[in-house]
């Protein structure tokens, strides 16, 4: 068991290392676009998310077809070349934000799926697996941005540092390149199994993904997953611009990316290990806390900016890091406990990247208004959906366990234990295993 648990770790190890090399590159030169291209940076940003939903529709098709070490390799050079693109102007800005946009779906949805697999075939908590995950992955703010602090303390040109990160990004591709399959050795599926996988149309995939994205339990993530969407925009997009102009070009941007980055890899294992206690609630309560500190430094930052100084604004997005950890662990952690194997995973984790797109693009675009008082107001209307609607979701299914210790049912059990999904039968699509 102690090495089946190590095998698994190592497998999320690798893939946290791989998508840390990659995203910290890319998050560093993502977050600079609209500084460095004010008047068509939310555009380049909304492009990437456009084709990102179009990718998450078809990522699903490529699952049984397509070895994942290759999809990862391939999506990782599709990365690097946006970021070198950064240096060539407008127009090859545009065509690699196409681009990566179709790379981001398969990226993320088979990040997904490869975690989900692991935990279950190697009989690993999902938090403490997707959490271990995240917690490498999230580095990639800290790595990602002190690394170019250091260049542009030295006065490195920035296009110099945009090949650097393009160079790491194709690191982290290599990385995965080498990646072990999902599952222990000889417990491959059986051929019968891949050719029924294979077989699966486009049509088919796109079916399951809107039998998921309408029925429970995943239309219980849906306000959570569009806010995450808007962390990210918010994060990468609008804290940048709500500097005032005589610190936006400074080093305060990397400094503000470093925090972001620390508070959400503490966050994680915390994370883990109070879902595998505790269940769902612990995250709850924790997402709404985190948001409204979140929201309210933010705002102090806007309004105050000389009050606070540079300390302050290093603050607020260490905040809104924690918050966009927080709210990325209880998206993972819920749908790999709901959808653990079988045909509806990647369909599952595409509905999740597809939503999180439509929250990034509403807010991107929304952003040309220039009106801070409109993104902050979109978060908080997401945020008091969110935990309304698990806070419902809790209800319903402590409700539900109170009447199965009546009768008896077992499931009341599990639910005692903190496994608050399992007596959630009646609302859960049914997985083949």
């Amino acid at each position: 068991m102690a090495s089946q648990s190590r095998a698994a770790l190592m497998r999320a190890l690798q893939l946290g290392l791989g998508f840390v090399l990659v995203f910290s590159a890319f998050n560093f030169s993502q977050s600079f676009v609209t500084t460095l291209y004010p008047a068509e940076g939310f555009n380049v940003l909304a492009t990437i998310y456009a084709f990102y939903i179009l990718s998450s529709l078809g990522a699903p098709y490529l699952t049984h077809r397509v070895p994942l070490n290759l999809i990862f390799l391939a999506c990782a050079a599709v990365y690097a070349l946006f970021i070198f693109a950064i240096n060539w102007g407008v127009a090859a800005l545009y065509v690699t934000s196409a681009l990566v946009g179709l790379a981001a779906g398969a990226f993320w949805v088979h990040e997904g799926f490869y975690i989900t697999v692991v935990s279950s075939s190697f009989g690993v908590d999902v938090g403490k697996l997707t959490s271990t995950f995240l917690a490498v992955f999230t580095i990639n703010c800290m790595a990602g941005n002190a690394l170019p602090l250091i260049l542009m303390s030295a006065g490195i040109p920035m296009s110099t540092i945009l090949i650097t990160m393009g160079a790491i990004a194709l690191a982290g591709g290599l990385i995965m390149a080498f990646l072990p399959k999902p599952y222990p050795a000889g417990a491959e599926p059986s051929a019968a199994a891949a050719a029924a996988s294979q077989s699966v149309s486009l049509g088919a995939q796109f079916r399951a993904m809107g039998r998921l994205a309408t029925s429970r339990p995943m239309t219980d993530c849906l306000a959570l997953i569009l806010w995450n969407g808007s962390l990210t925009s918010l994060a990468f997009g609008n804290m940048p611009r709500f500097l005032p102009a005589d610190v936006a070009g400074s080093t305060l941007v990397p400094s503000m990316f470093i925090a972001y980055g620390f508070t959400g890899t503490v966050g994680s294992p915390l994370w883990g290990r109070a879902y595998d206690r505790w269940g769902t609630l612990p995250l709850v309560v924790g997402v709404a806390v985190l948001g409204v500190a979140t929201y309210a430094l933010t705002l102090v930052a806007i309004n105050a900016p000389d009050a606070i100084g540079r300390a302050g604004w290093i603050v607020a997005m260490g905040a809104l890091g924690a918050l966009d950890n927080a709210t990325n662990c209880l998206i993972n952690f819920s749908l790999a406990s709901w959808f653990p194997s079988g045909d509806d995973t990647s369909p599952a984790f595409a509905v999740y990247r597809l939503t999180f797109c439509l929250g990034f693009i509403v807010l991107s675009l929304l952003s040309n208004l220039n009106l801070w008082q409109v993104i902050l107001v979109i978060n908080i209307i997401l945020m008091v959906l969110t935990v309304l609607t698990f806070g419902l979701r809790l209800r319903r299914i402590k409700r539900e366990a109170a009447t199965d210790r009546e009768a008896g049912s077992p499931a009341a059990t599990a639910a005692a234990t903190g496994a608050d999904e399992a007596v959630d039968v009646a609302d859960k699509p049914q997985i083949a295993v």
